[in-house]
């Protein structure tokens, strides 16, 4: 198994021009909060990952220990949306339902279409239920939004962790009216 370090030195300049400080900063936080008592060589940088939002690059680092490939950008909204796609019925202990293809892309043309392009994006995890919970961290605010693929709704739920006020919500994610206001909401509720 090639090493991280030697599979950064094999890239190509092009390669580790992309990868910013952050980047570099995040494959070495990621080893060290992944593989926790395995040595370096257990972990390599297998590719590259455009995020079709914001056009940046990041690393993708394979654990083979743990049998996963990780993007190690969790806000990279296309290389979830991929990983979905992989999902099988029974992934969370035997129990989860792995969300629809057509549910998913549902959710990729209209998340690409209709969120406010300057919006802070969300870090995208899998619902038992087959669906998607979309979560940002903004400030003194926890937010997120749990997507049911077969109603098109979404469950809004914000909650200020310092005056623990709350805000419920169910928006109709086939109106491009709800992602505009998720939009403006995520985007009045992000730190200047």
């Amino acid at each position: 198994m090639i090493t991280l370090l030697a599979k950064i030195l094999a890239m190509t300049p092009t390669d580790l021009a992309e990868l910013s400080a952050w980047q570099k900063a995040g494959v070495l936080a990621a080893i060290d909060e992944t593989d926790a008592g395995q040595t370096i060589a257990h972990t390599e940088i297998v590719g590259l990952a455009r995020d079709w939002k914001t056009d940046h690059t990041n690393p993708i680092a394979m654990f083979p220990n743990q049998g996963v490939d990780r993007i190690l950008n969790t806000n990279d909204m296309a290389a979830r949306i991929d990983e979905f796609h992989n999902l099988k019925d029974g992934w969370l202990d035997g129990k989860g339902v792995a969300p629809s293809t057509e549910g998913l892309r549902w959710f990729s043309g209209q998340f690409e279409n209709h969120y406010t392009a300057n919006a802070p994006l969300p870090c995208l995890y899998p619902t038992a239920e087959g669906g998607i919970q979309a979560e940002w961290t903004l400030g003194e605010w926890e937010v997120s939004l749990e997507v049911n693929m077969d109603t098109h709704q979404g469950e809004w739920h914000s909650l200020n962790m310092k005056t623990e006020d709350e805000v419920f919500l169910m928006l109709e994610l086939n109106d491009p009216t709800a992602w505009h206001w998720l939009g403006e909401q995520i985007r009045q509720l992000a730190p200047p």
